[in-house]
């Protein structure tokens, strides 16, 4: 799930993880760690297997994403939610 995009992280930052909208429906969760930045894309109401994602690359010995990263990751998307249903009360 990793990729590029033109959104502007600092790379001098140990971890980022802010959701963006990039389409219709679609969404992304970029983290930077280490001076590798890592974009995960997931289509809007497909939380769940983004989640499942990321706990299978926290378990992973192999993957440098770590429990720490995999839950910061998931409380930005949560975040993102959340603001998300605050605009639909409000409308």
């Amino acid at each position: 799930m990793a990729g590029s995009q033109s959104n502007p992280i600092d790379p001098k930052s140990k971890h980022t993880g802010d959701p963006v909208s990039i389409d219709n429906g679609q969404r992304q969760l970029v983290l930077v760690k280490n001076g590798q930045r890592y974009v995960f894309r997931y289509a809007l109401g497909d939380e769940t297997g983004l989640l499942e994602s990321l706990i299978e690359m926290a378990r992973d010995t192999k993957s440098d994403l770590t429990w720490f990263d995999a839950a910061m990751l998931s409380h930005q998307m949560g975040k993102r939610f959340g603001q998300q249903l605050e605009q639909i009360v409000k409308s």
